[in-house]
């Protein structure tokens, strides 16, 4: 599971950054904060890291359950 939680870490950052074009949706629709000069702002990396998170949590409680 720590490694899952670690390799997610270079991937949250990656996928954050190819959303781009959603955050800036997003501060349009809603006019919250996601765009900065220097790319999409640190809530939407949590955002999609604590995602990215729970759904390998789930793919490893799920294999571990019926692995057996």
């Amino acid at each position: 599971m720590v490694a899952a939680v670690l390799l997610w870490i270079p991937m949250a950052w990656l996928v954050t950054v190819s959303l781009t074009p959603v955050w800036q949706w997003f501060e349009r629709a809603t006019g919250v904060e996601s765009i900065g000069h220097s790319g999409p702002s640190t809530w939407c990396f949590l955002v999609v890291f604590a995602l990215g998170v729970v759904a390998a949590s789930g793919t490893v409680a799920f294999s571990r359950r019926y692995r057996r």
